[in-house]
């Protein structure tokens, strides 16, 4: 799990040095957006699928792309699409 995280806060700092300039002034509550990308069509919880990716949230924590992972720092939206290999896509907005 601390590697995930690790990797997650690496991807979210690289992720945001390509970001055009001005594209990162972010406003709290940040909304954010999780798409799961499922690559079987079994049943999935939505409150497990969330749960599995506490680390990458605290990896964007670490980053500094979210102050917390409170209630206050942040609102989420959760999506899913099939894809070929599992993964997870994060997009912050205002």
């Amino acid at each position: 799990i601390a590697s995930y995280r690790h990797d997650c806060k690496v991807d979210a700092l690289q992720a945001s040095r390509a970001a055009p300039i001005g594209a990162l002034d972010l406003c709290y509550p940040l909304d954010v957006t999780i798409t799961f990308i499922l690559k079987d069509k079994r049943r999935h919880d939505w409150d497990n699928l969330l749960a599995s990716f506490k680390a990458g949230i605290d990896g964007l924590v670490d980053a500094g792309l979210l102050p917390d992972d409170d209630v206050r720092s942040w609102s989420p939206t959760l999506r899913y699409e099939q894809g070929p290999k599992a993964a997870v896509r994060v997009e912050l907005g205002a």
